[in-house]
């Protein structure tokens, strides 16, 4: 789905040359208010943390569909999924995760990756400039998943799903107004240019309602797995849809980061294998003097 949704913004842009991203996306946020409203949830999370899961969600979002008008598709959803290397140093003070040495060596791989593809791709004009605000995407795609997978965690998906598109879907349809009419009014409103619009906003919409779903039922690793393989399909349809083509550079460093990835994950530590905590250190450590203790009176009395 997530394929599908940028897949939609590329061609757009290829297309007509501009598409109408704050438009759009208050469509995507209307489609999800609309649905979730039916089952508003009491919630005791402070109002402060959901606004700032929205804006986060606006940013990243926002940020992403420029990135797809400076650079290419592949490119574009590759430097997003470097989003797990930003969620870990939010993770630390969030959830107090720690990371072991051979995720830090997938983050040091990840960056081999990243720099060479910007590197291939050259350091100077649109596609810099798109890279980069693919990778600022990423950042405000990592501070959202924090505070997504600590929403669902603790409230519900409802909860989640609403704090994002209640304050979202007036911003944007602001925006759309006071920043897009013109656009807006010149827009080819034909059959496909409906078409590309109103499908990039279903699609996203629904990926917006599943991730939630998934965070639930499963956990943050099978997510980013899963997104690997948006990489691909990306990669796929560049070259073969939009006839881009890459160098030997680009492979390499575009076959890093999904490396770094899958390294990065399956080296997470397990529940069994995080530290015991001190209140069990303690009651350990009495049950074991309590049993020493037994020992020596048994052998007290057998000297007797």
């Amino acid at each position: 789905m997530l394929t599908g949704a940028n897949t939609i913004v590329s061609y757009a842009f290829n297309l007509q040359g501009k598409f109408l991203p704050f438009l759009a996306l208050c469509l995507n946020y209307f489609f999800i208010f609309i649905t979730n409203i039916w089952w508003w949830p009491k919630t005791q999370t402070p109002w402060w943390i959901q606004v700032l899961v929205a804006l986060c969600c606006f940013g990243g979002d926002v940020v992403g569909i420029f990135a797809y008008d400076y650079t290419s598709l592949a490119s574009a959803m590759l430097l997003s999924t470097t989003v797990i290397f930003w969620i870990a140093p939010l993770a630390f003070f969030v959830f107090h995760r720690k990371i072991n040495w051979w995720q830090f060596l997938a983050m040091i791989l990840a960056v081999v990756g990243v720099s060479m593809v910007m590197v291939a791709q050259g350091v100077e004009g649109s596609r810099l400039k798109g890279n980069l605000l693919a990778l600022l995407s990423a950042v405000f795609y990592a501070c959202s998943t924090v505070l997504q997978e600590k929403l669902v965690k603790d409230e519900s998906v409802h909860t989640y799903l609403l704090s994002i598109s209640t304050p979202d879907f007036p911003l944007t349809g602001i925006l759309a107004g006071a920043l897009e009419w013109k656009q807006i009014r010149d827009y080819s409103w034909d059959a496909k240019g409906a078409c590309l619009l109103f499908g990039y906003s279903i699609v996203l919409s629904i990926y917006y309602m599943v991730c939630p779903v998934v965070m639930q039922h499963s956990n943050a690793t099978v997510m980013n797995i899963s997104l690997l393989t948006s990489n691909f399909y990306s990669l796929f349809i560049d070259i073969f849809a939009f006839k881009s083509k890459a160098s030997w550079i680009y492979l390499v460093g575009f076959v890093c980061i999904p490396a770094a990835i899958l390294l990065y994950v399956l080296t997470e530590p397990k529940p069994g294998q995080q530290e015991v905590k001190p209140e069990e250190e303690q009651r350990l450590d009495s049950s074991s003097n309590a049993d020493q203790n037994e020992d020596d009176e048994e052998a007290i009395v057998e000297s007797l």
